[in-house]
């Protein structure tokens, strides 16, 4: 009883202890001729992008969170240039956006001022200004050019908006608006940090038509990872079949 015990236990672990393996962290739809994708990631790392989105303040201030990040990363002239255009235009109004130069980022941003649910009157009108605040950044991208776009989870930081609410609002928007205009975007990304934010943007994308699950790796075309699982569940059956072995002996 205790080696089947142990073998039971151990034939769980092989095969459910690494279930990571078979979820998906890249996973893609496609609306007209644009890629809409998520990932699980750093928006700073994402290969190849034309543009980033900064989830920013009305005055473009970087204090904290991802815009802290983008800021340290792209340098000290990009909040620099973003005091200069506040001082010279005034501040933003939630759901605007604004492009700058990234500077040591080597690509685009685009600041785009989401709700603050902390206060009362954008709370009331989240999912109007969240709408707005996606559409600008989307209309911003189409008139400057840019082809590849990668979005955070904007608002659901220390502005407190739900990230289930936020996810369905992103998504249905970017479809919507995508559906509606002739764009040169080739690809809306969604880049989550964290493996809830994704888990819950991944959620949503599966309730729409025309998903697609790929892979670990992060090109569009899951190439070689059907051949990698295989290979897994070859191995770790080989595995338990000495386990078997073992706990009869």
């Amino acid at each position: 009883m205790k080696n089947r015990f142990k073998f039971i236990s151990a034939t769980l672990t092989l095969l459910f202890g690494g279930a990571v393996l078979a979820q998906p962290t890249y996973i893609s739809m496609e609306v007209n001729d644009t890629i809409i994708t998520c990932v699980k990631g750093d928006i700073l790392t994402q290969k190849n992008f034309d543009a980033i989105v900064n989830p920013a303040n009305t005055k473009l201030k970087h204090y904290g969170g991802l815009a802290a990040k983008i800021s340290h990363a792209a340098g000290d002239k990009l909040q620099k240039l973003c005091d200069d255009l506040v001082k010279k235009a005034g501040k933003l109004s939630v759901g605007d956006a604004i492009i700058t130069e990234g500077f040591k980022l080597n690509k685009k941003i685009v600041h785009a001022v989401g709700p603050d649910t902390r206060i009362g009157c954008q709370s009331r009108n989240r999912k109007n200004l969240l709408e707005k605040t996606h559409v600008s950044v989307l209309k911003l991208s189409q008139k400057n050019n840019i082809r590849k776009l990668a979005f955070p989870s904007i608002s659901t930081g220390i502005f407190g908006y739900d990230i289930e609410d936020a996810a369905e609002v992103a998504i249905d928007t970017v479809i919507k608006w995508l559906k509606n205009n002739k764009t040169g975007i080739t690809e809306v990304r969604f880049v989550m940090f964290n493996q809830n934010d994704f888990d819950v943007y991944k959620r949503y994308f599966e309730k729409r038509k025309n998903f697609k699950r790929c892979g670990k790796n992060t090109s569009i075309k899951s190439t070689g990872f059907m051949h990698k699982i295989w290979n897994t569940l070859i191995s770790k059956m080989k595995l338990v079949t000495q386990l078997r072995w073992y706990s009869n002996n």
